[in-house]
């Protein structure tokens, strides 16, 4: 990809300034890793173009997420379109997709109504979600998985429960055996939360995922009311993620920060997050082979509103978080914030 003059004068003043995104002074080039993106179209609807920048300016991992309860529309009779369109589109354009099946979706769970109320280790609930994982296999029979997640930020529902935690990880663990069985060799594991991960659910956590391929983790850099942490966190928050799972390969499947003003952020503030990611990232290079970015876009107005309603939360802090977290604009064909302009400069000088 040529880079932009917008770009390339980004790029100077990060190389004069001897840091940046850079590690040591100097940028790990790509190698076998990967980069992904939360593709989304503007106002405009296009999704097509949305694509198109987004492989343009390097991705090449993107995602599709889906609640149990939204593939298996009844007991035993699965339907969801998204998959075949997934088969269909990104084969052919040689992405592949990080797929989260969910039985939790955060705080949300998405269990079918008849399930609900049964414990996860229940052998009628492994049974029933192992004939789910073998209908989506028969609609995504190409479909590159680099990486499939059972459940999304999993801690945020479990708590503090250890029992309800020994019965999700007696779940997890016989879906996955059902998984190595159909579909040999993929990357399984749980998205968790890094807060969950390192403090809140750590020996919770640590447990299940002695069992999984890679370790699965969220990490947005904010405080606990959604305000941005210093940007110097994310070096320090990673370096100690890493160092909790010494060996074991560590999947960042979502990163952002938001650039509300209202928490004291700001494009350009959003921007130096995304330098101190790549930093972060160039000094884990071995450790963490896939970095995946949220979002790609802003939502839209209706949307916010959706996710207001499906999270319950109308705390105008995470809705400033939620509404902002994109690179760029939603209003019409979307603009470039400086967060994505950042974004090009540091694939581009580590050869993506």
């Amino acid at each position: 990809m040529r880079a932009s003059p917008p770009a390339l004068l980004l790029l100077a003043s990060v190389a004069a300034c001897g840091g940046g995104g850079f590690h040591n002074g100097v940028p790990e080039q790509r190698g076998a890793r990967s980069f992904g993106l939360a593709v989304g179209a503007a106002e405009d609807g296009d999704y097509d173009g949305a694509f198109g920048k987004a492989v343009a300016i390097g991705m090449n991992v993107t995602s599709l997420s889906l609640g149990w309860d939204e593939i298996e529309v009844s007991p035993g009779t699965f339907d969801n379109p998204f998959l075949a369109i997934a088969e269909a589109y990104y084969p052919p354009k040689g992405i592949g997709v990080v797929l989260a099946l969910s039985p939790i979706d955060t705080n949300v769970l998405r269990v079918p109504a008849d399930l609900q109320g049964l414990p996860f280790d229940d052998p009628a609930v492994i049974a029933r979600f192992d004939a789910l994982i073998d209908w989506v296999f028969t609609q995504i029979p190409t479909l590159e998985l680099p990486a499939l997640s059972i459940g999304n930020e999993v801690d945020v529902w479990l708590g503090s429960d250890a029992t309800a935690w020994a019965q999700y990880h007696a779940f997890f663990t016989a879906v996955r055996a059902h998984i190595a069985s159909v579909r040999p060799g993929l990357n399984v594991g749980v998205k968790a939360t890094f807060r969950g991960l390192t403090d809140a659910a750590k020996t919770f956590l640590a447990d299940l995922d002695a069992d999984a391929d890679s370790i699965f983790a969220t990490y947005y850099p904010l405080a606990t009311d959604f305000t941005v942490l210093p940007t110097t966190a994310v070096r320090a928050d990673l370096d100690a993620l890493c160092a909790l799972f010494p060996g074991r390969p560590i999947e960042l499947l979502e990163f952002g920060a938001p650039s509300s003003a209202l928490l004291i952020s700001s494009e350009a503030v959003q921007s130096f997050f995304v330098h101190a990611l790549f930093e972060a990232w160039d000094a884990h290079a071995e450790q963490i082979p896939l970095v995946f970015f949220d979002w790609q876009t802003d939502v839209s107005p209706a949307q916010l509103s959706q996710f207001e309603a499906y999270y319950g939360s109308s705390d105008p802090n995470f809705l400033a978080f939620l509404g902002t977290l994109g690179l760029r604009t939603y209003t019409g064909s979307g603009t470039d914030k400086l967060g994505w302009t950042a974004l090009g400069t540091e694939l581009l000088i580590r050869g993506w």
